[in-house]
This record gives structure tokens, C-alpha cells and sequence, in this order.
């Protein structure tokens, strides 16, 4: 459940959203964050993540982050920007199904977390392992949840 993150460059846009407006405010994201990875001629480094900055996902105000992983820190242009993305120790589980029970995952990480008696040391990660569409079944889909800890 600990392991080492590397360093990461990547290319982002933070923003905040609503959990009714989430999915379509993410893939809105996404679609800049890659637009502008063509047009610079960047192929990404991994897989796509999104970041949260607040701990409770508040229903009416999440403040979160969509990246993408890059092969070297890259300046973006408007909304994206290009930075590194610290690594460090983190706590993690893989979770398999639909986006809606990910919250098992947070309270099996969280307790881990308490129960260890370690500090959180920035926002929690969702790295997307498999590409929503590209599975038959939301139950297919396949992510790293991520506490980077002290």
C-alpha cells in the first residue's frame, strides 16, 4: 500500500466544478489539455489523473485538477499550465468498477492512512488506468487511488 512516486511532468488545468457538472467539466478539461498537446506535438508520458484538492468533496464546489503526464516539463499557454508534479511517499490502492463506488476506496485509504499515523502531504490522485471508453462496462474501469503522505 506505500510506495515511492517519481517526479512527473505533466500539463494541467485546475479548476472547480459540481459533482452534478463533474464529468462533463473533466472531459471538457481533458479536451484542452490534449488539443494543445497536439498542437505543440507532446505525446503523453502515462496515464491521465485528476488531482483533488479538497479533502471532502463538497457536492456544490470541487476543487480539482485534470493532468497529463508528459516525457519533460513542458510551458503550456492559458489555462494549462506545465509544471512538475512532486513525488514522494504515497499510500495507494488499485480500485476496479464504476466511478460512482470510488468512495470505498477513499475510506479504505483514509483509515490505512489514520491507522499508519501518517500526515497527508497534498492532494489525493486518481490516476486513470484504463480509458472509460474503452471499456464495455463502467464495472471495467480500473484506478490507482493516490495519498501522497509524510
Amino acid at each position: 500500500m506505500i510506495k515511492e512516486m517519481t517526479n512527473q511532468a505533466v500539463l494541467g488545468i485546475r479548476f472547480k466544478t459540481t459533482m452534478t457538472t463533474i464529468g462533463q467539466d473533466v472531459g471538457m478539461r481533458y479536451g484542452e489539455i490534449f488539443q494543445y498537446m497536439g498542437k505543440i506535438g507532446v505525446a503523453p508520458a502515462g496515464p491521465p489523473m485528476a488531482l483533488y484538492y479538497d479533502v471532502e468533496m463538497k457536492q456544490e464546489s470541487i476543487d480539482m485538477e485534470v493532468c497529463v503526464p508528459v516525457p519533460e516539463e513542458t510551458s503550456g499557454e492559458g489555462e494549462v499550465l506545465g509544471y512538475i508534479l512532486r513525488g514522494g511517499k504515497a499510500a495507494t490502492l488499485i480500485y476496479r468498477g464504476a466511478y460512482e463506488g470510488i468512495g470505498a476506496a477513499y475510506e479504505t485509504l483514509s483509515t490505512y492512512v489514520e491507522e499508519k499515523r501518517l500526515a497527508t502531504a497534498g492532494p489525493v490522485r486518481e490516476i486513470y488506468l484504463t480509458d472509460p471508453g474503452q471499456v464495455s462496462d463502467s464495472s471495467e474501469n480500473v484506478t490507482e487511488v493516490v495519498f501522497p503522505v509524510e
